[in-house]
């Protein structure tokens, strides 16, 4: 199954009474990779690894959930349909958790205290769930983009009756028709102009109304509009409700009756536009706000203590940068150096990578979570800030 937020989150929330560990497998499966291999690999490493930091106990319940993740790997994993990647959440107590997406990430084996899931939140910060209105005159139809897969809304298609210019003038001139035609014999031309101009309003208005009723029940979270290069796209655009106004990343020029693949690639070239633009505004706002008072941070260690405070509105971190850190298994705090909770003085488990810790603390207080995929040479030093809710 696809992940959506609400997944996330529960998966950030999940915390175990015990400290048996969490096994997180992110698996390419698509040809030509040979997953079997590769799935071989990652374990003979990640094992060879736990061998020098668990007890005897531990390890070997770990190793028997590798057994059992690598059975279920070779009966089940071999020709899945629209499916590149295969992600696994496991642990010994038998938590089970299993997505199958439709893009690829690198191939990744991590035994944590819980769920590894930044590159997840990878996944979800560069694909947002787009829904695709392309609409003309007559036409209207309505896609979801979202992870890389197009899909089209069939029950959303809408056709009006907008009158054809050319049809209208053949009627008058012939004096005749039958059906709707008869209505515009005698006419003047700018009576025409006025009254399909109006049927072409009320289609569009009637578009952008069932964009607005789809877009908040599927929980979407931005808008691409598609258009010809020409006078309909204002208009559309001026139907849009204000709650899709604020939400519209994009526009691209087409007529709805291209073929679904011309439209998928110019809707992927819009939506990759919009969120390259978006991290550049992002990035401004974090050194902005940093420079010219205290409602953001800069650096690990000061993005952590913000998150402490719940302080936190937006995380931006460095895509794939990597640390080791320590983490407090009784009440979640974290730490670059401190071997000892200052809260509640037990031993720190110290983690590959404190920056999925702290993208599982943003997640549980609600805040944003940005990946820097672009080079900012000036971001690159401190690899993660925060834009803050308020000043302490």
């Amino acid at each position: 199954m696809l992940i959506y937020h609400q997944q996330l989150e529960e998966l950030a929330k999940y915390r175990k009474q015990t400290d048996e560990p969490m096994v997180s497998l992110y698996l390419n499966v698509a040809p030509p990779e040979d997953y079997k291999t590769h799935l071989n690999s990652m374990i003979r490493t990640t094992r060879n690894e736990l061998k020098d930091r668990m007890d005897k106990d531990r390890f070997e319940a770990v190793d028997r959930l590798f057994g059992t993740i690598e059975k279920h790997a070779k009966n089940t994993f071999h020709n899945l349909k629209n499916t590149r990647l295969v992600v696994i959440f496991a642990d010994t107590t038998g938590f089970w958790q299993e997505y199958r997406l439709p893009v690829s990430l690198p191939g990744e084996l991590a035994v944590e205290p819980d769920p590894y899931i930044r590159p997840l939140t990878t996944l979800m910060d560069e694909f947002e769930r787009y829904l695709v209105l392309v609409a003309d005159s007559r036409h209207a139809r309505l896609f979801s983009l979202y992870l890389g897969d197009f899909e089209e809304h069939p029950d959303i298609f809408m056709e009006s009756d907008v009158p054809d210019r050319v049809r209208v003038n053949v009627s008058m001139a012939s004096g005749g028709g039958s059906g709707g035609a008869k209505v515009y014999q005698g006419l003047g031309d700018k009576r025409i102009e006025g009254h399909i101009k109006d049927q072409i309003h009320k289609h569009l208005k009637a578009s952008a109304d069932k964009t607005f009723e789809y877009f908040r029940e599927k929980d979407f979270t931005r808008l691409i509009i598609g258009t010809p290069d020409d006078k309909n796209r204002p208009w559309l655009r001026d139907h849009l409700h204000s709650y899709l106004k604020d939400r519209l990343a994009g526009e691209f020029n087409a007529r709805p009756t291209l073929p679904d693949n011309e439209l998928k690639n110019m809707a992927l070239e819009t939506a990759a536009a919009y969120e390259r633009e978006n991290e550049k505004r992002i990035i401004d706002t974090l050194f902005e706000k940093s420079t010219s008072g205290s409602m953001a941070v800069l650096g690990i260690d000061p993005v952590i203590r913000a998150l402490r405070r719940g302080q936190v509105h937006t995380l931006v971190i460095e895509n794939g940068y990597k640390t080791r850190g320590y983490l407090c298994l009784n009440d979640h705090n974290l730490s670059t150096t401190e071997t000892a909770c200052p809260l509640c003085e037990a031993p720190m488990t110290e983690v590959d990578d404190i920056i999925d810790e702290m993208v599982e603390e943003a997640i549980l207080h609600n805040s944003e979570v940005k990946h820097v995929f672009t080079e900012h040479p000036e971001f690159e030093k401190y690899h993660a800030g925060a834009v803050l809710r308020f000043s302490m």
